[in-house]
C-alpha cells in the first residue's frame, strides 16, 4: 500500500506569518514601527533599529527609533552616508560603523530606510542576517500598504456619508474623484444662495403634536431637497424650518444662477403638490407658503472647523444679504425675490419685475430687488442642457463597466421586444 505523505506535511506559521498577523491588527503606522523596531532589535541582537524617511523634509525625519544602548548612534553621520553612497536607493547597504540599510516602500513612489544597528556583542552582522531582511521588509511593504488601503477607504467613505446629506449622490462621486477640492479651508468663488422659509409655520407648529411635526417638515425637507439635488445644488443647512442652499460648489456651474433661479420656480410649483397631499392626509388644514430669496456673488467656500469637526458651508456678505433678500417678501407681498446682481445672470431666461431699491440691515447701500414671476421660452433649451448633463454625469460613472453597460443593453431589448 502506497504511503500518503501529504498527512504528514503540516503548513506551520512562521515568524514573519506571526508578525505580520499581529501587525494587521493594529491601525497606525507609528504602532507598525514600533513593533517592527522591537521585532528587529530581538532578532539581530542589534544596538538600535531607526525608519528613516527624506520625504517632506531636507533634513528628513525619523519615523520610529529604538535604542537598546542609549547614544549609541549617530544619527546624521549614517543617514548622510546613506545619501552619498553610489550604490542604488533600492540596495542593501553597509555602513562604516556596523550597521545596516535597507529600503522599504511608504507609498507608490517614496521609500523609506531602516537602519539596523552593529550587533551588542560585536560581531559583524552575517550574510544570513542580511538575507531575513528580505521577508521582514516584503511583511513592512505588504502591512503599510494594507493600512494605507484601509485609511483611505475609511476616509472616503466618510466624506460620501458626510456629503451625501448635503449634494446628489452624482456631486458625491465627483468630490471623491477630486478629494483636494474639498480640504480644510475656504476659497473665494462666485456663487448664487438661495435661502427659503415657511410663513408662520412657528405658530402652526405651536398647536400641532410633535408627531405630526416632524411629519411635516420631513416631507417637505425631502421633496425640496430632491428639487436642489436635481439642479446640482447643494444644500448648506436646515435650520428649523428654513432651507439653506448654493449653486456653484463643490461641482463648479457657470449657469449657477440660472439654476438657482430654476430651483426657486420648481420649489414653488412642488409645494403645491405637496401641500396637495398633506391636507388630504389631514395632516394640515391650510396650505404652506414658502418665501425665497436668491443673492449671486462673491463668497467664501470651503470646510470651515477644525481637522476634526468641520463644515462645508460659505461665508461672506452676500449669503447674508441672501438671507435679508428673503425676509423682504414678507415686506413687499412678494413669494420669490432675487437681488441685482442675480437678476443681471438670468434676465434673458426669466420673467422678473422690478420691486424696490430697499435698505437691507447691514448692507450699506440700498439693493435693488426682483421679483422672479416665471420661465421665459428662452430657458427651455437651458433646461434641456440641464438635464442632458444630468445623464452624461451617470453615464460617465458607470463608463468603465462595460458589463453593466451590456446588461443594460439586453434589459431594453427585452423590454423593446415585450412591447412589441
Amino acid at each position: 500500500m502506497e504511503h500518503d505523505l501529504s498527512r504528514e506535511i503540516l503548513f506551520q506559521e512562521n515568524e514573519y506569518d506571526l508578525l505580520e498577523k499581529r501587525l494587521m491588527q493594529v491601525d497606525s503606522f507609528q504602532a507598525v514601527f514600533r513593533i517592527m523596531a522591537n521585532f528587529l532589535a530581538r532578532k539581530f541582537e542589534c544596538r538600535y533599529v531607526l525608519f528613516h524617511s527624506d520625504i517632506n523634509s531636507a533634513d528628513g525625519r525619523v519615523l520610529n527609533y529604538g535604542e537598546r544602548v542609549p547614544n549609541s548612534m549617530n544619527m546624521h553621520a549614517e543617514i548622510s552616508e546613506r545619501r552619498k553612497s553610489s550604490i542604488g536607493k533600492d540596495a542593501l547597504l553597509r555602513h562604516s560603523s556596523g550597521c545596516f540599510s535597507v529600503p522599504f516602500k511608504l507609498g507608490d513612489d517614496e521609500l523609506g530606510y531602516i537602519f539596523v544597528g552593529p550587533r551588542m556583542d560585536g560581531e559583524r552582522h552575517s550574510m544570513n542576517n542580511l538575507r531575513d531582511m528580505i521577508p521582514v521588509v516584503r511583511t513592512l511593504n505588504h502591512v503599510l500598504l494594507y493600512i494605507s488601503a484601509v485609511k483611505e477607504r475609511e476616509k472616503l467613505n466618510q466624506m460620501k456619508f458626510a456629503f451625501s446629506k448635503y449634494v446628489s449622490a452624482e456631486v458625491v462621486d465627483s468630490i471623491i474623484k477630486n478629494p483636494d477640492e474639498v480640504e480644510l479651508g475656504g476659497k473665494k468663488a462666485v456663487l448664487s444662495v438661495i435661502f427659503t422659509d415657511l410663513q408662520e409655520f412657528t405658530s402652526l407648529s405651536e398647536l400641532l403634536p410633535p408627531e405630526k411635526l416632524v411629519r411635516i417638515l420631513n416631507m417637505y425637507f425631502s421633496e425640496m431637497s430632491e428639487v436642489i439635488f436635481g439642479l446640482c445644488g447643494t444644500i448648506d443647512k436646515f435650520e428649523g424650518d428654513a432651507i439653506m442652499a448654493f449653486f456653484g460648489a463643490p461641482r463648479v456651474l457657470e449657469d449657477h444662477a440660472v439654476r438657482c433661479c430654476l430651483s426657486a420656480l420648481r420649489l414653488r410649483r412642488m409645494e403645491v403638490i405637496l401641500n396637495e397631499q398633506l391636507i388630504r392626509e389631514k395632516l394640515i388644514d391650510t396650505p404652506l407658503y414658502t418665501r425665497i430669496g436668491i443673492n449671486t456673488g462673491e463668497m467664501i467656500v470651503g470646510n470651515v472647523g477644525s481637522a476634526t469637526r468641520f463644515e462645508y458651508t460659505i461665508i461672506g456678505s452676500n449669503v447674508n444679504i441672501a438671507s435679508r433678500i428673503e425676509d423682504c417678501n414678507k415686506i413687499y407681498g412678494t413669494q420669490i425675490l432675487i437681488s441685482e446682481q442675480t437678476y443681471n445672470s438670468v434676465k434673458d431666461l426669466f420673467e422678473c419685475r422690478f420691486v424696490a431699491d430697499a435698505n437691507l440691515k447691514g448692507v450699506s447701500h440700498p439693493v435693488k430687488l426682483y421679483e422672479l414671476v416665471g420661465e421665459k421660452p428662452e430657458l427651455v433649451a437651458q433646461v434641456s442642457k440641464f438635464d442632458r448633463n444630468a445623464v452624461a454625469m451617470i453615464a460617465a460613472a458607470n463608463a468603465d463597466d462595460a458589463e453593466e453597460v451590456e446588461e443594460l443593453e439586453e434589459v431594453e431589448e427585452l423590454n423593446d421586444i415585450e412591447e412589441l
